[in-house]
């Protein structure tokens, strides 16, 4: 048995030194034919794991604001200004009918000083702009060549082909290392530049999270801003704190989509009486539609007449109740006694196109009596006529509401003053002037007013007026008749002894209406007394604003007449 071992040791290593022999001769391993090319780009290593890239490690770290803070998504507090719709949905009108969600202001502790975590205080990066797209690895490289001595004649090549492979075997094994180095390279390329762009991405996204993260956070911080400015105003007695806590009211408060949202505000700090003029929708070009369920879904169809005949008419007192209950209800400081709602509309003039504006509803009401309804059970329409609410329904444009009080200095009607030369100085303070000065201003006022339409003007003796400064007959045959004016130079407000003295005097003379002009203001209970009685009360700003469409430029300073009153030969309420 060993002599077989034996004999196959012998043979192996007679063959294996002869096919080394036979590589030696004629594998022509020296030949300098035997070439390996190695391009310069395969020099280098294969890139590392794409977790470890320098590029995707700092855009992993680009913008990275914590998630917890990304998930507080804040909520403005109010909404903006807004036209309202041509279109209303039943729905929405019979949202009018009912008690509207409270809107209480957030003055709370928690939110004015202790905001949560979305208002402190980070690196602003909207300025910064997004990353910029990361650079990209070479995808491809060259590949290695390589060439071996083999015979040219194929019957040689073909008995010593084996021979010449196995006398270049090192230089086939660089080839193929190489070979798998450029496979390495082009696939590690391949997974960075993938990693990149995701990672740049990502980055991209966090960049508009953050962006939207921090407008979010300046609308907060406005709005926390906002808060704490209304609350010190107020807290200092400022005015202007009151119209703007009632501004948040209003921005704050859900009403039906169609409706405008817009308005004026103004607060008579002497008499505690908030005045809201807003702008209301305009019924008569109302489009009302409502919800019809069919086999195919809901589909919109016109509201049938007789509905809409019931359900316009109610929009205008509506509103106008449930504005002026929102702010009672929303009084959170105990600021006022008093408010009055004025509803004006905008629209075309269908006999000349041009764009008019007309009041179509008015309401002066006491907080007590709005906060002693029960709008739950009342019938809100009733309710507003049982406050004695005066409202123009669709003859707005040829009838429209005579508010009882008003922003006459703001009102748009008004023309462009002309300059004219009077006595009086320019700017002179008319809370300050001699009472029968005052007087006989008003007079001519009232005659250059109504002279105009051909009405006559009577000026009655100050020392025989018997409570009548002026008499006024109108002989036109719808609007005329006898007219009788009161002025009353005060520096305090009107008390409402003087307007049922108007009342009794518009009695007593057989006249149509009655009006009364002061330089000071108007309690609540001289508006709800004159409210749907044929008398005007004109305070002062009304006077000025008549005054600036006549062409006299004045002013009314009560802080200032007041004073002056104190010192000798001055007479003054």
């Amino acid at each position: 048995m060993m002599w077989l071992i034996t004999i196959v040791i012998v043979l192996y290593f007679a063959t294996f030194s002869v096919n080394k022999l036979s590589s030696a001769i004629f594998g022509r391993k020296r030949s300098p034919l035997a070439k390996l090319v190695e391009p310069a780009e395969l020099a280098i290593e294969p890139y590392q794991d794409s977790t470890n890239d320098v590029v995707v490690k700092k855009l992993a770290a680009t913008y990275a604001i914590p998630t917890a803070l990304l998930s507080q998504k804040w909520q403005s507090l109010w909404v903006d200004d807004k036209t309202g719709l041509s279109t209303a949905n039943i729905e929405d009108i019979e949202q009018l009918f009912r008690p509207l969600p409270l809107c209480n202001v957030p003055y709370a502790y928690e939110l004015i000083d202790r905001p949560p975590a979305i208002l402190k205080n980070s690196a602003d990066i909207i300025d910064l702009g997004p990353p910029s797209e990361p650079p990209s690895l070479p995808e491809t490289y060259p590949s290695p060549t390589m060439s071996l001595p083999y015979w040219s004649n194929k019957l040689i090549d073909h008995l010593f082909h084996e021979h010449v492979e196995a006398a270049h075997k090192d230089l086939i094994a660089r080839y193929r290392s190489l070979q798998y180095k450029q496979a390495a390279l082009e696939e590690s390329a391949q997974n960075i530049n993938i990693a990149r762009k995701k990672a740049w991405s990502e980055a991209v996204a966090r960049y508009q999270n953050a962006k939207i993260f921090f407008r979010q956070r300046e609308s907060a911080k406005a709005d926390i801003d906002r808060l704490r400015r209304v609350k010190t105003l107020i807290a200092e007695g400022d005015e202007a704190g009151v119209v703007q806590h009632f501004d948040l009211v209003l921005r704050r408060l859900q009403l039906p989509a169609f409706l405008p949202r817009q308005w004026v505000l103004r607060f008579q700090a002497e008499t505690k009486t908030l005045l809201l003029e807003h702008r209301f929708p305009e019924t008569a070009r109302l489009d009302v539609v409502k919800l019809v369920q069919q086999t195919r879904g809901a589909v919109i169809k016109p509201a049938p007449q007789a509905i809409r005949k019931t359900l316009l008419p109610k929009i205008q007192p509506a509103l106008c109740l449930q504005l002026a209950r929102a702010m009672a209800d929303n009084d959170t400081f105990n600021l006022l006694d008093a408010i009055a709602v004025n509803g004006w509309v905008d629209f075309f003039d269908r006999a000349t196109g041009q764009p008019k504006r007309a009041y179509c509803a008015s309401l002066i009401a006491k907080k007590e009596a709005l906060l002693a309804l029960n709008l739950k059970n009342a019938d809100i329409v009733a309710a507003f006529n049982g406050l004695r609410g005066a409202n123009a329904g669709m003859s707005y444009e040829t009838a429209p509401v005579m508010p009882s009080l008003r922003m006459q200095t703001d009102d748009p009607r008004f023309i462009e003053s002309r300059e004219t030369i009077e006595k009086m100085a320019k700017g002179e303070n008319l809370a300050a002037m001699d009472w029968e000065d005052f007087e006989h201003l008003v007079r001519e006022l009232f005659q250059r007013e109504f002279a105009a339409v051909g009405a006559e003007v009577k000026i009655t003796r100050a020392s025989r007026d018997q409570g009548v400064d002026a008499i006024i007959f109108d002989p036109d045959p719808l609007r005329g008749g006898k007219i009788v004016i009161q002025a009353k130079r005060y520096t305090i407000p009107v008390d409402v002894s003087a307007v049922r003295d108007l009342y009794g005097t518009v009695h007593n003379e057989g006249a149509n209406t009655g009006i009364l002009v002061t330089t000071s203001h108007y309690g609540p209970e001289a508006y709800e007394f004159a409210q749907n009685k044929p008398l005007k009360l004109i305070n002062g700003a009304q006077l000025l604003g008549l005054l600036e469409r006549s062409g006299y430029h004045f002013r009314i300073d009560l802080n200032e007449a007041r004073a002056l009153a104190g010192k000798p030969n001055n007479k003054s309420l």
